[in-house]
């Protein structure tokens, strides 16, 4: 047993916030917690990859992006693109004419950020590439990427194995000290990109064991509204409406901001 004050000391990282990327993020108290489990919610093609790679590439921390949903060359383009401010054709042909511009933006993300590529991974597969995170590099990383639940691999319950898996998250991120992010799908009625979706909408009723979950809709061309439907660390609204922030987006250059700025054109 233990006093608060014991209790405290054995903090460590734990809760400790990650670099906030967006001051709209900043303002509605939006931030990913290090020893904390946290879920990203939308439809198809909305642009939650987008919007945590693009977090993981400005954020600078360390990080083990799993990604299941994106092969490595589109990753590696998006990479580039979002790096360089380029068009994702001209990040494209940069990477095959080993363009300096691409290169150098591939070397700015290995700093920081390692990926691996699982196809339908379960939950141990998961759990064994971090442990071979640590032990290549040392330590675990601040920031844990799962993308997306999806893609995972199931027996019979989905739904039912997915909350299982959501434990199994919530108990990595708390011996590993990592905000772990989980990217997931809504359900059905919420596939059009541009509806609101509430807390309810989230698909497999997933959302009780992460300490944030936040969903994304399309707002116009080029705005993505981010609804925060639960944060045990500020402001919520569990309908999605009360609660938001807008980022202005421009995908073909993989660029997510406070405010638009038009990307330098560049030629190739």
């Amino acid at each position: 047993m233990l006093s608060l004050t014991q209790a405290s000391r054995l903090k460590g990282n734990a809760g400790k916030k990650l670099p906030d990327v967006w001051s709209s993020w900043e303002q509605n108290k939006i931030s990913f917690r290090r020893g904390q489990l946290h879920l990203i919610v939308a439809a198809p093609g909305v642009g939650k990859s987008v919007l945590t790679l693009s977090y993981a590439l400005q954020a600078k921390v360390p990080c083990l992006y799993l990604s299941m949903d994106t092969d490595p060359f589109t990753t590696c383009v998006r990479a580039v693109s979002a790096l360089s401010k380029v068009t994702l054709d001209q990040a494209e042909q940069g990477l095959n004419s080993n363009a300096l511009f691409a290169t150098e933006a591939l070397s700015r993300a290995n700093k920081t950020i390692r990926f691996a590529f699982p196809p339908s991974p379960t939950t141990a597969d998961v759990f064994s590439h971090i442990y071979a995170y640590g032990e290549a590099e040392g330590d675990y990383p601040e920031l844990i990427v799962i993308d997306n639940l999806s893609n995972l691999s199931f027996e019979t319950d989905e739904f039912g194995e997915m909350r299982t898996m959501m434990a199994d998250f919530q108990t990595m991120a708390s011996r590993t000290r990592a905000a772990v992010v989980v990217l997931h799908h809504s359900t059905g009625q919420y596939e059009d990109g541009t509806t609101v979706i509430p807390q309810s909408g989230v698909n497999g009723k997933v959302s009780k064991f992460p300490s944030m979950v936040l969903t994304l809709a399309r707002s116009g061309d080029n705005q993505l509204s981010v609804s925060v439907v639960k944060n045990r660390f500020g402001p919520a609204d569990p309908s999605g409406y009360k609660v938001r922030a807008l980022l202005t987006t421009d995908y073909s250059r993989m660029q997510v901001m406070d405010s638009y700025i038009l990307s330098d054109q560049r030629s190739l």
